[in-house]
């Protein structure tokens, strides 16, 4: 299953309003409704705020995530942030940059 605010290549259409993505090595049908479909990958690093609904702790391998934290552009791992915080820099590949609060939906 697709992640949010991950980054995944478009591989083709399986209908109309819905889009195949390559996640993990898989090939994926998902309602274009739900994506946005970018030409390039993202540069900065994108912001996923869960709703309520879905607020329950996100796992990885350094412990729990809450409801937001930031998507890495190079890698697409979770990345811990506060309210503001204007950089980021990813604990599992390096890459450093700015937090795109503008574009959180």
């Amino acid at each position: 299953m697709p992640r949010a605010g991950a980054w995944y290549a478009v591989v083709g259409e399986a209908t109309e309003d819905r889009a195949v993505l390559e996640v993990r090595g898989r090939r994926v049908a998902v309602a274009r409704r739900l994506l946005e479909i970018r030409p390039d990958r993202p540069k900065l690093f994108t912001v996923v705020v869960r709703t309520r609904a879905t607020a329950d702790i996100v796992k990885t391998d350094r412990g729990s995530i809450d409801r937001v934290y930031a998507v890495c552009p190079a890698c697409t791992a979770r990345v811990r942030i506060i309210a503001d915080q204007a950089e980021a820099t990813c604990p599992t590949c390096g890459t450093h940059g700015d937090v795109a609060w503008w574009e959180t939906g």
